[in-house]
């Protein structure tokens, strides 16, 4: 969860919003 957690702030440190959404709607 920790890594998820790292990925998901590195893809709002690039905004990448997208990258998120695709994430929490898996």
């Amino acid at each position: 969860m920790q890594d998820i957690c790292a990925d998901i702030r590195a893809a709002i440190d690039h905004g990448r919003t997208d990258i998120i959404r695709s994430l929490l709607g898996a």
